[in-house]
């Protein structure tokens, strides 16, 4: 009886994982492109040297990186591709990837909910 109870749990402890994993997916999504927004921003103002933002923009890109083979749903594919692309024009297009990073956060924040 013992088992069988447990085994229950397990199972629905499993389903549950399953259901909130895209949410997870997504807020993990949105705090990599709301610190890369953060880092556009200081990056375009002045307030961050470009190898350091060349540097932290990469380690952003691997965390994103590290995400993408877990993602299953295609609009989170697509933000994956999109944070990815806009870290890439650190520092060299600040402005402009801030601004897509930010949009990308809020989408994000859209798709967690």
């Amino acid at each position: 009886m013992r088992r069988a109870l447990l085994l229950a749990a397990l199972v629905l402890v499993a389903g549950c994982g399953e259901s909130t994993e895209p949410t997870k997916q997504a807020e993990d999504l949105g705090s990599v492109a709301a610190e890369g927004a953060l880092l556009a921003h200081d990056a375009a103002d002045g307030s961050s040297t470009g190898p350091f933002t060349r540097v932290h923009s990469d380690v952003l890109r691997k965390d994103v990186e590290k995400l993408e083979p877990k993602l299953k749903e295609r609009p989170l594919v697509r933000l994956a591709d999109e944070i990815a692309s806009a870290l890439d024009q650190l520092p060299d297009d600040a402005e402009a990837a801030g601004k897509r990073l930010d949009d990308a956060a809020d989408r994000a924040e859209e798709l967690a909910k």
